[in-house]
């Protein structure tokens, strides 16, 4: 589990791992040292893990619809639910595990499909990435706790997830969809369709100085099921495959190269970015209200069932298809839904945001399923997802996700207003895991720990929460330390 402050774990703990990915915890550099050993405790609720959070009211939570969500305390939620295409290989920032995909396009799809399932284009003179294709695990299996209906993922719910989470990304820095979107749409584009009245003059302005967020841009980002770059392999053992055209500043639709070809390196680092590359079910999102427009949804009842692709289709490369990019992708078609994310005013601090009946509920393929609705008064129960698969593309490999039914089966948090309560059930023996607020309680920490009530750990993170860098930037005082006077306002 993510922890909203230092990760401490109480010593009647089972020890199991119950994060879905590798998980970064920030720490004190000053730890105090460990207690002697002591005997392994037994939990007094064995299966069940109680974590308590400093998260008061969910923290800045209002949702967490992964295309919305935006910090870390829903972010953690979503991280135990749902599943990315590829996730990091521990604290590597360059070298991936699959998770819905079979494969990690490079080595890995090579040794499994006889190709890279990279293709590049070569007109600048320096080959640089032009596509890469993910083929869909068909272990992976979607969950619905309401029903305990289950079925399989497939790429038309990656493109209903990266749609709906890019249509929204024009508004940078409060939805994550701006991370995917960078690597995938221009920076340019019909700028009529930015200020032409008939669309709404002004809503699409802040798109304009960004990416392209019309909706033929982010539906031609995606192809399915193509033959040209999804190996035949993948069409009969694997549940099909999406490929992704990036760098496309400059390139025509489709990946056509021109001479203004940019390369763009981290694009496999975007698709472990948590929020909007959370894959979600198509149709069970649909049948909520929480519509992408042209997607079609499923008739199975609850919208349990996977769906196809706009045009009734299971192909891009399908005449259905591309007469709805032609005719369907339109920015009048797309005018209401894209307005979602400004309305009732950004980030939607009316409450609800642009689906309220996927604020706190959520279908996903990961480890854990919720148990009942987020309640922001309280927090969440996590059980286990009986339908949930471990990533075949990874199976034994270190960092890959845990099979099924070897970590705990259910998950309690609570979001408290202090560390108090989590601080008392430590001392009791009855919490696994609590937040502990640094620096004010230094001597507490250093209590439990030396008493032997507490374990604790620090592991590398790509990043550091809330030790953000001080805007008053002295450079005088730089020069100093360094030595030198290279610094300069």
């Amino acid at each position: 589990m993510l922890s909203s402050a230092l990760g401490v774990i109480g010593t009647g703990a089972p020890g199991s791992n119950t994060s879905s990915r590798p998980v970064a915890s920030s720490a004190s550099s000053a730890l105090p040292a460990a207690a002697a050993p002591h005997a392994v405790p037994t939990s007094p609720h064995p299966g069940t893990l109680e974590v308590y959070e400093v998260a008061p009211g969910g923290g800045f939570t209002l949702t967490v619809d992964p295309a919305i969500a935006y910090d870390t305390v829903n972010s953690e939620v979503d991280q135990n639910i749902y599943q990315q295409l590829i996730g990091l290989n521990g604290s590597s920032t360059s070298t991936f595990v699959p998770e819905l995909s079979t494969c990690v396009p490079g080595a890995g799809c090579q040794s499994m499909y006889g190709s890279s399932l990279i293709t590049y284009n070569d007109s600048t003179g320096t080959p640089i990435p032009a596509t890469y294709t993910f083929p869909i695990d068909s272990a992976a299996n979607f969950f619905d706790p309401a029903t305990s209906a289950s079925w399989g993922v497939y790429p038309s719910d990656v493109m209903f997830s990266f749609a709906r989470a890019m249509a929204w990304s024009y508004a940078y820095g409060l939805y994550p969809g701006w991370i995917q979107a960078q690597s995938l749409l221009p920076h340019t584009g019909n700028a009529s369709w930015y200020t032409n009245p008939t669309y709404g003059a002004g809503v699409f302005d802040y798109a304009s100085i960004h990416t392209n967020t019309s909706p033929e841009w982010i539906m031609s980002s995606m192809l399915v099921n193509d033959s040209a770059f999804c190996p035949s392999a993948a069409m009969t053992s694997a549940h099909g495959c999406i490929t992704f055209v990036v760098g496309r500043d400059g390139f025509g639709g489709y990946g056509v190269a021109s001479a203004g070809a940019v390369a763009y390196p981290f694009f496999l680092q975007t698709l472990t970015s948590d929020g909007a590359s959370f894959v979600v079910p198509q149709g069970w999102f649909t049948a909520q209200g929480a519509t992408v427009p042209g997607f079609p949804g499923t008739s199975a009842p609850n919208g349990d069932g996977p769906g196809l692709l706009p045009g009734n289709t299971t192909t891009t490369s399908s005449t259905a298809f591309q007469t709805y990019l032609a005719t369907g992708a339109t920015p009048s078609a797309w005018y209401s839904y894209a307005t979602l994310a400004v309305s009732p005013g950004p980030p939607y601090f009316g409450g609800q945001g642009p689906n309220p009946n996927v604020q706190w509920k959520e279908v996903g393929s990961g480890p854990y399923a919720l148990a009942a609705p987020v309640n922001t008064e309280i927090g969440y129960v996590l059980e286990a997802n009986p339908a949930y698969r471990q990533p075949t593309g990874c199976v034994g490999q270190p960092n890959c996700q845990p099979p099924a039914g070897s970590y705990e089966p259910n998950v309690h948090v609570y979001w408290e207003a202090s560390d108090a309560t989590g601080q008392a059930q430590l001392e009791a023996g009855q919490a696994d895991l609590a937040g502990i607020q640094l620096p004010a309680h230094v001597s507490t920490f250093d209590t439990l720990a030396s008493a032997g009530l507490m374990n604790y750990w620090a592991v590398p993170s790509i990043s550091i929460f809330f030790q953000n860098l001080a805007l008053l930037f002295n450079v005088s005082a730089v020069n100093t330390l360094s030595g030198s006077a290279g610094v300069t306002n």
